[in-house]
């Protein structure tokens, strides 16, 4: 769990540092940023780790399909 977080972290200050401007700012995040936010943190469950289909077989890079991100 610790590696996930600490990745995830990463990640998205690496990536996607303008989600954090508006909770800096006004202490919350807009809407527009709360769906980035959400977009980042399913692609990166998406890429952590192995990927398995219904079987438990591994799945080629770019083929899982566990997150939905509506």
């Amino acid at each position: 769990m610790h590696e996930f977080i600490a990745d995830l972290r990463t990640r998205l200050h690496s990536r996607r540092p303008t989600c954090w401007a508006g909770s800096k700012t006004a202490g919350q995040l807009s809407d527009e940023d709360e769906k980035e936010l959400g977009g980042a943190i399913a692609d990166f469950v998406d890429d952590f780790g192995a990927d398995f289909d219904e079987k438990g077989d591994p799945v080629e890079a770019g083929e899982s399909d566990r997150v939905n991100v509506s």
